[in-house]
């Protein structure tokens, strides 16, 4: 895994282990490096699953699958419940669609289904925004814990407040997964375009180098939105 190994065959969670805990998981399988792709294909998983009507109700780091070039799969649907009679059952009573009993796994589950209430899409989404906080910072939250996670820089943090969204008390006040997926798919089009850009002034700084080698030229990529600073500074010209 260290070194540029591969993630392929492997489920997200062992990923995460085998390449370590904070600083080395973070620079292995960072958020630009994977991370936001297979944040984006989980998500594609769990949108798709809540538009048949159904939730997943066991989502968490060990059920994603790390597939070649680059795609994640969700696993596991042995939980997986109605959260809404079909369209051709919908004038039959509720007792149809008993709620299901209390299952999934406790790290992951939310704060309403370890209550007593039943799976929901909001569920998913709050053991989606767990798995979330392991891609970024390489662990799972605190339960009850008031402190801000320690995020990586290359991080941005549109991901960490949707992050936090996720991790709602309330679920009323998490991001649907259609939202989640349509922020998420922003984010890493917009990581695109920035690395676009910063090879674009890369490229244009070594030409300007190159024609004139008297200029002393500083490009900073700052945070995950990378902006350029340059400082030019002539040469002195000599009194001789």
């Amino acid at each position: 895994m260290r070194g540029g190994g591969s993630w392929k065959g492997r489920d997200l969670f062992s990923a995460l282990q085998r390449t370590g805990r904070g600083g080395t998981s973070t620079r292995v399988f960072g958020w630009w490096r994977a991370g936001a792709r297979v944040a984006v294909e989980i998500v594609r998983g769990i949108n798709y699953c809540h538009q048949k009507g159904y939730v997943h109700g066991d989502i968490k780091s060990s059920n994603v699958l790390l597939c070649g070039g680059g795609t994640a799969k969700l696993a596991d649907i042995a939980f997986s419940r109605r959260f809404a009679p079909p369209p051709e059952l919908e004038q039959f009573d509720s007792f149809c669609f008993e709620p299901p009993p209390l299952a999934g796994t406790f790290a992951w589950m939310a704060p309403e289904v370890l209550l007593g209430s039943s799976a929901s899409p909001a569920s998913d989404v709050y053991s989606f925004g767990v798995v979330l906080h392991e891609i970024i910072t390489g662990e799972r939250p605190m339960r009850g814990s008031l402190r801000m996670p320690r995020v990586p820089e290359e991080c941005p943090q549109e991901a960490c407040d949707l992050m936090m969204r996720c991790l709602a008390f309330e679920p009323g006040e998490r991001p649907s997964a259609a939202e989640l997926l349509q922020e998420l798919a922003r984010l890493k089009r917009r990581n695109s375009l920035d690395a676009a850009a910063v090879a674009e002034w890369a490229a244009a700084g070594a030409t300007a180098a190159n024609e004139h080698p008297g200029t002393l030229r500083r490009c900073a990529s700052i945070g995950a939105s990378p902006k350029l600073d340059c400082i030019s500074t002539a040469a002195p010209e000599s009194n001789a």
